[in-house]
C-alpha cells in the first residue's frame, strides 16, 4: 500500500522529451518524512559493502526486493524501499514512461523504438529495483553514459544540505554527442565529458527527485564536485529494471542483436571485449 509515495502518474511532474525523456519531480515526499530519510541517510563509505567507482563514487547498491539486512527494520528508509518496490508503484511508473516514451519518438520504423517499445510488454512480476545510496566528494565526477541495457527509468533522489551551493556543482547533467556517429549508444559505453554538448542540468536540491527513462540516447552524467572537504553530495537513486534474461525473446532479442552488432562497428569494440562485457554484465545480475 502506497501512503507517502505517490504513483507518478498522481506527480505534479516536469517533463522534457528532448533529447530523450527526463524530468524532476521537487517536494517528492512529505517534509516530515523527508527529514527523517536525511538524517538516517545510509553512508556508504560506513557499509561493509561500499563500492568505488574509478572516478570516486561511493555507493552500496541492491536489488529490491528484499531491502539489505544493513537497514533497520523500524527506519525509514525500509518503509520508502518497500513502497517504490510494490507492484502497484513499478507497474504505474512502466506505463507512465512508455506513455511519455511514445509521445517523444514520432519514427516508429526506428529500429531502436521498435526494440523499445516490445520492451514494454515484459511481464510486470519480472519488474525490480537497484537501489543505492551514494556519495561523491570534493572533485569526483561521473563520465556521460547511458545506463544499463536492463533499465526502463532511474530515478535521483536529492538529499542535498541546506547549505549546498550550486557554485559546488552536483547536477545531473544532461547531454548530446557532440559527434552524432556516438548519439545512438544502447550497449552503455563510457564517454569524456569533454566529447558531450551539455543540453541541460538538474540543479542539486533537497527533496527533488531527477528521474530518465533509459534509451540509446540518453547521455547523462555529472561534472567534477567542488564541494569544501568532506561535504558529499548524497542521493539515494532507485533504477526500475529487469534481469537480462528477460529480455531473451523474440523480437526484443533480435532487436537487441542488430543493435549490438551496429553500436560494436560503430564504437570500434573488439569481439572478444565485447563478449567479456557482456559475462560481466550478466554475472553481477
Amino acid at each position: 500500500m502506497l501512503t507517502f509515495i505517490k504513483p507518478f502518474s498522481k506527480c505534479e511532474v516536469t517533463v522534457f522529451n528532448q533529447p530523450f525523456v527526463y524530468g524532476y519531480i521537487d517536494d517528492f515526499i512529505p517534509a516530515d518524512i523527508y527529514a527523517q530519510l536525511e538524517a538516517s541517510f545510509l553512508d556508504p563509505t560506513k557499509s561493509e559493502n561500499m563500492q568505488v567507482f574509478k572516478h570516486g563514487k561511493n555507493r552500496t547498491v541492491f536489488v529490491a526486493p528484499p531491502a539489505p539486512l544493513e537497514i533497520p527494520a523500524d527506519s525509514p528508509w525500509m518503509e520508502l524501499i518497500k513502497q517504490i518496490t510494490s507492484a502497484t508503484y513499478m507497474e504505474d511508473c512502466l506505463q507512465w514512461i512508455q506513455k511519455r516514451y511514445a509521445e517523444s519518438k514520432p519514427d516508429l520504423d526506428n529500429l531502436y523504438t521498435k526494440m523499445m517499445m516490445s520492451r514494454f510488454d515484459i511481464d510486470k512480476n519480472e519488474l525490480k529495483m537497484q537501489c543505492e545510496f551514494s556519495t561523491l566528494e570534493n572533485s569526483t565526477y561521473l563520465e556521460s553514459h547511458t545506463d544499463a541495457e536492463n533499465k526502463f527509468m532511474s530515478c535521483i533522489l536529492y538529499l542535498a544540505q541546506p547549505e549546498w551551493q550550486d557554485s559546488w556543482g552536483g547536477a545531473t547533467e544532461v547531454y548530446r554527442a557532440k559527434n552524432s556517429t556516438y548519439a545512438d549508444n544502447w550497449d552503455n559505453r563510457h564517454l569524456p565529458n569533454e566529447q558531450m554538448e551539455l543540453i541541460a542540468n538538474c540543479h542539486f536540491r533537497p527533496n527533488r527527485l531527477f528521474f530518465f527513462v533509459k534509451s540509446q540516447d540518453s547521455w547523462h552524467g555529472l561534472s567534477p564536485i567542488v564541494s569544501p572537504p568532506g561535504v558529499q553530495r548524497r542521493t539515494f537513486n532507485f533504477s526500475m529494471m529487469a534481469s537480462h534474461a528477460a529480455f531473451d525473446k523474440t523480437p526484443i532479442s533480435l532487436y537487441q542483436r542488430q543493435i549490438s552488432k551496429h553500436e560494436a562497428k560503430v564504437f570500434k569494440d573488439g569481439t572478444l571485449k565485447r563478449i567479456f562485457r557482456k559475462l560481466s554484465i550478466l554475472l553481477k545480475g
